[in-house]
């Protein structure tokens, strides 16, 4: 039975330390797949073996995420508990904040 849920760093940092255990790509998915399920581990053996260190997702091309920062959590925190009844729009309003879709 699969261990669920667990995170991405989870995976990574478990299939980091066996690499350093010296065990093999083989071994390791075999452990990882009894432990997390198929589907938990695929390429980050050869990344480790390849000379990676850092178990963080890179930095992915395009516009970065503005919207998500300590200032603009704050903002909307202190709107929130002003007003438990404001609407979405009525927060993105305000400054620079903008209402997205939760998957856009």
């Amino acid at each position: 039975m699969a261990l669920h849920p667990y995170t991405k760093l989870e995976i990574r940092g478990a299939a980091r330390f066996l690499w350093a255990k010296r065990l093999n790509c083989k071994d390791t998915h075999r452990k990882m797949v009894a432990v997390y399920g198929k589907h938990a581990i695929s390429k980050w053996c050869g990344q480790f073996e390849n000379g990676r260190v850092d178990i963080t997702d890179d930095d992915r091309p395009g516009r970065p995420a503005t919207s998500i920062s300590a200032e603009n959590d704050a903002v909307v925190e202190e709107v929130i508990w002003k007003n438990r009844l404001i609407k979405l729009k009525e927060i993105s309003s305000i400054g620079s904040l903008a209402h997205h879709k939760p998957l856009d």
